[in-house]
């Protein structure tokens, strides 16, 4: 990737509903330029989807949760389907060393959390699990926000 490409997807992570014009007036490049760009990044996978960042707790959801998930070897599959069926899980990651998954899920309260829980440990012979509570966000999201700043300093 050169500059300007890197360019273009910075601005777009600092904000993604910026119109294409105002990406060209603060980069230099010209809009043709960037919608080309556009269009080969969505293309070729760079850009997976287009999302908004919510604040959960706005929309009633008060516990955010960093789950680490262990089984053994057989269930491993099986409890990736259960996890993937899960509306309330954010994340999803396969991870290595000491666990299997990662997951971050939104909750609305801690019972509901203790819900997800017991079914987790009802449906499978978990090795280990560990719940760690997200109390905030100091920085998320943030990766290649910044070039355009940075490169002014």
């Amino acid at each position: 990737m050169d500059e300007k490409e890197f360019m273009i997807l910075s601005s777009l992570r600092h904000n993604g509903r910026e119109k294409l014009t105002s990406i060209s007036r603060n980069t230099s490049i010209p809009v043709s330029t960037i919608f080309e760009n556009l269009r080969n990044f969505e293309k070729n996978s760079v850009i997976k989807r287009h999302s908004c960042l919510l604040n959960f707790s706005k929309l009633g959801y008060e516990i955010d949760a960093g789950i680490l998930i262990k089984v053994d070897r057989g269930e491993r599959e099986k409890l990736r389907e259960f996890l993937l069926d899960k509306p309330c899980l954010n994340s999803i990651y396969k991870i290595s060393n000491s666990y299997d998954f990662m997951v971050e899920g939104i909750f609305r309260d801690m019972l509901e959390l203790q819900d997800f829980l017991d079914e987790l440990e009802d449906k499978f012979n978990l090795i280990r699990n560990d719940v760690y509570h997200i109390v905030s966000d100091i920085r998320r999201e943030e990766f290649l926000n910044g070039i355009k700043d940075q490169e002014e300093e």
